[in-house]
């Protein structure tokens, strides 16, 4: 196992300003990988082949070569530590969760040190092939919605989870959110059918789970709206971004709400 110690590596071609800034946005673009296979031989380099060559399959990469520029495997093995050369692949590697390696189903998610970038950090990211978002450095101006799957309907609910919808700099603003929750339950509302609750699950609330921030949680009052919401709103582009939807269970709402109290006043 490589040693967790140690400064981030640079990405090839990167410039003394790069250098700070992959080091400034390491907490955001690793990964944490739980339940690996121990005793059969996984090196960190083994793990990092695998998610690399699993993500180009899968079109969770945004530009050509490796998306992942250092890994570590824990000395017992069970756990590892992947960083992924943009924030987005980072992003995308949290779909592998459930996906089998050696005979075990690993889980992909955010570490516990985990930090979202501040609205100056992100600035200064753009352009310089970090971020990952379309346009950005290396990556093409277009989003390919195909790499979003279908709605899984056999596990509907009343609950919808909207994925992808919002930036770091919007989850850190507090009327940012308020403004786009009263906007995605008008919209709903007015498309979908009546919504009872939303809830936006943002950083720095002691525990929720830290795979869910950033993603929109929203109640109707049927499971049929709910059916036609996820569906409508899957692939749906906002800004740079293409929404993925999902459904959510009832007592995992309940817990939010719980953990968002101030959101719903």
């Amino acid at each position: 196992a490589r040693a967790a110690a140690g400064p981030t590596p640079a990405m090839p071609g990167a410039t003394g300003a790069n250098v700070q800034l992959m080091q400034a946005t390491k907490k955001a673009r690793r990964i944490h990988v739980g339940n690996l296979p121990v005793g059969i031989g996984l090196t960190a380099q083994a793990l990092k082949d695998f998610v690399a060559s699993t993500m180009t399959q899968l079109s969770l990469t945004v530009k050509p070569d490796v998306p992942i520029i250092d890994s570590f495997l824990s000395q017992e093995g069970k756990f590892g530590f992947l960083e992924f050369r943009t924030m987005t692949e980072a992003n995308n590697a949290l779909a592998l969760t459930g996906i089998e390696l050696m005979g075990r189903s690993i889980r992909m998610s955010r570490p516990a040190d985990y930090l979202p970038l501040t609205s100056d950090v992100l600035a200064q990211c753009e352009g310089s092939g970090i971020l990952g978002t379309p346009g950005d450095a290396g990556v093409a101006q277009v989003i390919l919605s195909s790499t979003v799957p279908d709605v899984d309907t056999s596990k509907a609910t009343e609950v919808v989870v909207i994925k992808h919808m919002l930036s770091d700099t919007e989850l850190g603003d507090d009327a940012e959110c308020k403004e786009i929750a009263q906007d995605t339950i008008d919209k709903c509302q007015e498309d979908f059918g009546k919504v009872s609750c939303l809830v936006i699950v943002r950083p720095g609330r002691e525990g929720v789970d830290a795979n869910m921030v950033g993603q929109v949680f929203v109640q109707f009052t049927t499971t049929e709206e709910a059916i036609k919401a996820a569906q409508g709103l899957n692939r749906v582009k906002f800004d740079d971004r293409v929404v993925a939807t999902d459904f959510a269970t009832k007592a995992i709402m309940e817990q939010l709400k719980l953990a968002f109290a101030d959101q719903l006043a």
